[in-house]
């Protein structure tokens, strides 16, 4: 069945949801610096001036120690930084359970579950189109955030699939100000800068769509913790896929590599990069791969699925493999990271980023 309309969704990083994500993978960063084989599952909850953290950490350090540091680590965030905010810190953690901790050590999993992963042809990111585009828009306006602007708010865009070109309907974009004066302003930042340089003629969607800036009333004001609550993973869609593709498992931010809600779907992205380069010349153009584990392993079990398209007629396609996952942790540089950190993936999607070693994929 055809969708009529797709949708693509992001938050900017100044969004409490968000704060929470990178300040939770700060903590799992700087961690994994003191002891790269540490077991960490991080949770933060924020709400005005306040940050609750909860969880587990096994490490080399006491466990003392690292809740009298936590404070200035939080600090160190960088959109902590940005925001120039003090915030009290409180936290209560206990070590990860014996059990858990000795496959952490085995590198061996330490749950069960099923992980989903993608990848298609439709952009450059081998991301669904809606979905990279919204993405494309937070990370622009991430990037080059006006004086008068404040980094929380959100954008919407939506594509008209119903023609033979899919074109751009609407694009909704709220962006705090931090006064009621700037709203003009913000909108020719939006209309003059922002949509020309994610939606040109290189992208294919220069076409003239619907533009909607902040609420009706045109006032989003300050926004941030005081207005709204931040929770570590509450934007799980928009860390995946977007609302079209399946996604499995749990929250990616604040967990350590062997925690396969994170690594898993890092190694299932990877590996649908992988099997798309190799058969997009039978005219597949998108593959969908699903990994499912138990406690205990030291593998995982790997499905694949696409259509081919080609002078044969249309086919559908399963295959099946086994995957080593000290081979993919060590392939992806998951416990030592290189040329990026756990932080940079909580701030805009956790793919089509080429910065990801779980990108690094020519298709």
């Amino acid at each position: 069945m055809i969708e009529p309309y797709l949708y693509g969704e992001a938050v900017f990083k100044g969004h409490p949801d968000k704060i929470a994500d990178q300040v939770a993978d700060r903590i799992v960063d700087w961690v994994l610096d003191q002891d790269p084989e540490a077991s960490i599952a991080v949770d933060a909850v924020i709400k005005n001036q306040e940050i609750n953290l909860v969880g587990e950490i096994s490490c080399v350090y006491l466990l003392d120690y690292i809740q009298n540091v936590l404070a200035d680590v939080v600090h160190s965030t960088r959109i902590i930084q940005e925001l120039g905010t003090e915030f009290s810190v409180r936290s209560v953690f206990t070590r990860q359970a014996p059990n858990l901790r000795k496959q952490n050590e085995l590198a061996r999993t330490g749950d069960q579950g099923v992980i989903v992963g993608y990848a298609t042809l439709e952009t450059y990111q081998r991301l669904p189109v809606a979905h990279s585009m919204a993405l494309n828009l937070a990370r622009y306006i991430n990037a080059r955030l006006p004086e008068f602007a404040l980094p929380d708010g959100k954008c919407l865009v939506v594509f008209n699939n119903m023609g033979i070109i899919r074109t751009v309907e609407h694009v909704s974009i709220s962006l705090a100000t931090r006064t009621k004066s700037d709203g003009e302003r913000l909108k020719s930042f939006i209309g003059d800068e922002v949509l020309p340089a994610v939606f040109n003629r290189a992208s294919g969607f220069s076409k003239p769509f619907k533009v909607t800036v902040n609420p009706p009333d045109g006032v989003f004001v300050g926004g941030g913790t005081k207005v709204d609550s931040g929770l570590t993973g509450r934007k799980q869609i928009m860390d995946a896929y977007g609302c079209h593709i399946p996604t499995g498992g749990g929250a990616l931010s604040g967990k350590d590599p062997l925690k396969l809600d994170r690594s898993g779907a890092y190694i299932a992205r990877r590996l649908a990069l992988q099997k798309l380069a190799k058969v997009r010349e039978f005219g597949v153009y998108e593959v969908y791969t699903s990994l499912a584990y138990i406690m205990g392993q030291d593998s995982l079990s790997c499905n694949y699925f696409y259509t081919t398209h080609g002078t044969g007629g249309t086919r559908q396609v399963n295959e099946q493999s086994i995957v080593g996952l000290q081979r993919m942790l060590h392939l992806l540089e998951l416990r030592k990271p290189i040329g990026w950190c756990y932080e940079d993936t909580a701030v805009a999607g956790h793919f089509g980023d080429y910065n990801f070693s779980w990108e690094a994929v020519t298709v």
